[in-house]
């Protein structure tokens, strides 16, 4: 039962059916990200090539952030966000660690530094929201257990605007964007990343988009999120530009999630090199598209401002 103070947050109604998302599951209704379908079984071991051990600072930072947009869409309670994705991470690690021991891949089981664990963990992160966003557990209006609260209950409502489920993924995929840079920008639990570019001016030329964007990119690279990563202008197109990433530390699920139904990837992607610099695009006054695709061994990302 709800306490007599207990905490109504957004506003509630009826919500829309979910509406059908764009060729990659994401960027329908204005959504930061795009992943591009792929043919084929979807990969059950993590990627053999070398990936760097990342920065467990970093690692936490973009786990974070995924999981703090998901909690202010208030979609579902967060209790029962967190106790689903407990259940699929079980599940999918075990089907991992299977896939991973015969080649020889080992994985470091609790260790978010572990590029092949983190893989893991922040598909699950992504995967279960898109889940729960498209599987009808999408609530209006619901209790969410709260610790501090009188009856540890409170009442939570859709933000404004979210009625609709079609215009979740938008909203979270900004808001992570604007967690992740930032953090980045601003340092993170007593740690600083070098390089992070402030916010350009309104009007700044593409070369200096581009500049900002590698600096982004430089930052989370230094950190151990990929081996290399560029950004260039795309020749002969207006106001865009392209990034290759090799070994990211999110590969296997952007993989994954590429040869699964678009539903798998309906919420969000575990793409958070473009989560930083979609964050620091829209800081800039842009509003900025990213269509990714995952290959054997990097992704490549499409711009479009």
């Amino acid at each position: 039962a709800l306490a007599a103070g207990a905490l109504v947050l957004g506003a509630g109604g009826p919500g829309a059916a979910w509406g059908a998302a764009g060729p990659g599951g994401a960027g329908a209704g204005g959504a930061l990200l795009e992943l591009a379908a792929a043919g084929g079984r979807a990969p059950a071991a993590p990627p053999g090539l070398p990936r760097r051990r990342m920065d467990r600072t970093l690692a936490t930072l973009l786990l974070r952030s995924g999981f703090e947009s998901l909690a202010e869409a208030r979609f579902v309670p967060m209790d029962v966000f967190q106790k689903t994705q407990f259940l699929r991470r079980q599940a999918a690690q075990e089907a991992y660690l299977a896939a991973a021991k015969p080649m020889g891949i080992g994985v470091d089981v609790g260790n978010v530094a572990d590029p092949q664990y983190f893989d893991l963990i922040a598909f699950v992160q992504w995967s279960t929201a898109s889940e729960l966003l498209t599987s009808g557990a999408a609530r209006q209006e619901f209790e969410e257990f709260c610790e501090e609260c009188e009856g540890r209950a409170r009442l939570v409502r859709r933000p404004v605007g979210l009625e609709d489920d079609a215009r979740v993924p938008a909203f979270v995929q900004g808001r992570a964007a604007d967690l992740v840079y930032a953090r980045l920008r601003d340092g993170f639990e007593g740690e600083e990343f070098a390089g992070v570019p402030a916010p350009l001016p309104p009007g700044a030329p593409l070369e200096d988009v581009v500049a900002g964007a590698r600096g982004v990119l430089g930052a989370l690279v230094e950190r151990g999120y990929a081996l290399s990563a560029d950004a260039r202008a795309e020749e002969g197109a207006r106001g865009g530009f392209r990034v290759a990433l090799q070994a990211p530390a999110t590969l296997w699920g952007l993989q994954r999630l590429a040869a699964s139904p678009a539903a798998a990837r309906a919420a969000g992607l575990p793409a958070h090199d473009a989560l930083a610099v979609g964050g620091f695009l829209r800081a800039s006054g842009l509003a900025p598209h990213c269509l990714i695709r995952a290959g054997p061994g990097g992704v490549e990302e499409e711009w479009q401002l």
